[in-house]
């Protein structure tokens, strides 16, 4: 019987290929929930190779290492240094230019249930949006997120040339513009197992095709089929590996150009016009 371990996960060049797509132009993140594995941000991976280096030089698979990306990307992505004091200069100078070196940020819907055996009740909100966005032609890509839910995303380019900015009094911020998308949705719909706390300009999301610690299971983007029928052995590393993944990517639903906007302004009607009154 074929046997796939989390080193050998990545180590898969069809893995790696369809994870590279995924985190491209973005910042790339390792975080533990173990004390002693610090968190280390700041990755630029556009290819394999770094993203090999930087899996080997912060000891990756010795620790319980989840791998993420940023719902941003990035205008200039530099390699940072592995020398621990020139990397923590490199990242103070980041902190400081990040935002205004973004060039363009994803809007991410995150359902997320008490655990791993609920997680069926995440999959009825997520439905929900989704029937939404389908009836609309709204684009997204849609995954399970490796351990309690699910996670929807809408294009960038979808999005209105709003101001992308920390400041959360500023009613031009695109931040602001997305989570008031969310609390309309959430209204409308009734999503309990929605995370309205992810809207701010640095926020991560559970890298595509990664292998999640916590469960051993791997954040998947998922077909119509896969998702309408969902249950956990679809996501399990062999059976994606015996699913195909060479150049699957994210599975993103064309729709159509004007499909969110629509949505914005008629699907979610008076009570869209109400907030914005406000």
């Amino acid at each position: 019987m074929m046997m796939i371990t989390r080193n050998s996960w990545y180590n898969n060049p069809e893995v790696l290929f369809n994870i590279v797509g995924a985190i491209k132009e973005r910042e790339t993140v390792f975080l533990s929930k173990g004390a002693d594995a610090p968190p280390i941000r700041n990755i630029m991976a556009n290819y394999s190779g770094f993203l090999k280096s930087n899996l080997d030089a912060f000891r990756f698979f010795e620790r319980d290492y989840n791998l993420y990306y940023s719902l941003a990307r990035y205008k200039r992505m530099q390699v940072f240094s592995f020398n621990p004091v020139i990397r923590k200069e490199q990242r103070l100078a980041w902190n400081d230019t990040a935002i205004g070196n973004t060039s363009s940020f994803d809007f991410g819907l995150d359902f997320d249930s008490e655990g791993l055996h609920d997680v069926m009740t995440a999959w009825n909100d997520c439905k929900k949006v989704k029937d939404l966005f389908d009836s609309y032609g709204v684009p997204y890509s849609l995954k399970f997120s490796g351990s309690k839910g699910f996670h929807i995303t809408v294009p960038h380019n979808n999005l209105p040339n709003l101001r992308i900015t920390s400041k959360v009094d500023d009613d031009m911020s695109l931040f602001n513009w997305l989570k008031s998308v969310a609390t309309m949705l959430e209204l409308k719909l009734g999503l309990p197992t929605l995370d309205m706390g992810i809207f701010d300009p640095r926020r991560i999301w559970k890298a595509d095709y990664s292998w999640v610690c916590e469960t051993g299971l791997i954040a998947l983007p998922l077909s119509d089929e896969q998702f309408n029928n969902f249950n956990l052995s679809i996501v399990e590393p062999l059976s994606v590996i015996r699913g195909g993944i060479r150049n699957r990517g994210n599975l993103c639903r064309e729709g159509k150009s004007d499909g969110f906007r629509a949505m914005v302004e008629d699907g979610l009607g008076s009570e869209w016009k109400e907030l914005n009154s406000n």
